[in-house]
């Protein structure tokens, strides 16, 4: 368990934990996206009242394995990129360079594919 608070009268009122720390009862009441699975996640964030109640619980970090594949597809070009490079005017803006190195792009090839949208 790391990130506890406590309340005044000593009652943990926020935690974060890993799977095996969680309670039954926590575990009970662990909602995970219908997007995810249970491994997705390396901790999870647990909220109780001063009275020691179950407030809530939510997943917090994701896994190492999870963190690598998100940030492999962050590197993948996409539509976002393709619309950057076509209609951004400021070529010396970061999200024009970072778009145009994820495409692969040259400039030639960028301003002939303006003339073909501009045609339009």
């Amino acid at each position: 368990m790391e990130q506890t608070q406590y309340a005044k009268n000593g009652q943990l009122v926020s935690a974060v934990k890993n799977y095996e720390e969680l309670t039954a009862e926590e575990k009970e009441a662990l909602v995970i996206p219908v997007t995810n699975e249970l491994s997705d996640y390396a901790n999870f964030q647990v909220r109780y009242n001063k009275k020691g109640e179950l407030l809530g619980i939510k997943p917090h970090d994701f896994s190492e394995s999870k963190s690598a594949e998100i940030e492999k597809k962050a590197q993948e070009p996409d539509l976002i990129d393709g619309l950057q490079v076509l209609f951004n005017k400021n070529k010396h803006s970061k999200q024009y360079q970072s778009a145009k190195k994820r495409l692969g792009v040259t400039n030639e090839q960028i301003n002939e594919a303006r003339k073909v949208v501009n045609r339009g």
